[in-house]
Formats: C-alpha cells, structure tokens, sequence
C-alpha cells in the first residue's frame, strides 16, 4: 500500500464497524526499491501525497517547510535516519498541498 491507501482502508474498515488499536511497539517490515529512500523519491512521493490531500489549508508554506527542514537536519545530526526522512516527505506534503490549491483556485485575471 502507499500514497494513502491505507489511511481509505482503516477509514472504510471503521465505518463497516471494524475496531482495533495502535500499538506503538509493533514492527512492521517492508520490502522495499533501495531507490525510495532517496531523497528525490521521497519529496515526490510528498508532493504526491500533498496534492491528493490539497483541500487541507496550510499556512505559511515557507515557515513551514523551513521548520521541518530544521527539524529533518536536527534528526539526522541525532542519527535517526527515518525521522529525516519523514521530514522530507512532511516538506513535500506541504509543496504539494501548495501546489493542489494553486490547481483548485480560480483564476479571478480576468476579473474586475
């Protein structure tokens, strides 16, 4: 699963009445291309995701993603790869949310 499919299945679970809990502590494995943990690939797979949930306002894009570029570079000072990479991601989530609402606005050029 990927790009939020899993988000629309746990969704669609509940509502069916399905129940179940978060358990911090379990490990899931993946298999994985070694080329998705590059960083081009992980703020495309943002942007991606960003636009697909771009009716979710956000505020200050450059605030935003600067501080999650900080964060992202205070995490791998730290050694914890993966929350750098979740950074990377978090940044183009907001450029692609960005980008989905420039998609969605109506263009008011014409307009006086």
């Amino acid at each position: 699963l990927g790009r939020g499919e899993e988000t629309d299945y746990f969704l669609r679970a509940r509502q069916n009445g399905a129940s179940g809990m978060f358990l911090h502590s379990a490990g899931v494995h993946h298999r994985f291309h070694p080329e998705r943990l590059k960083i081009p690939y992980l703020y495309r797979y943002g942007v991606a995701k960003g636009l697909a949930t771009s009716t979710s306002p956000t505020s200050n894009f450059w605030w935003v993603t600067a501080s999650f570029m900080v964060r992202g570079l205070w995490q791998l000072a730290r050694g914890r790869v993966g929350h750098f990479y979740q950074c990377i991601i978090n940044i183009g989530i907001i450029r692609g949310q960005a980008k989905g609402r420039q998609l969605t606005r109506p263009d008011h050029r014409g307009a006086h």
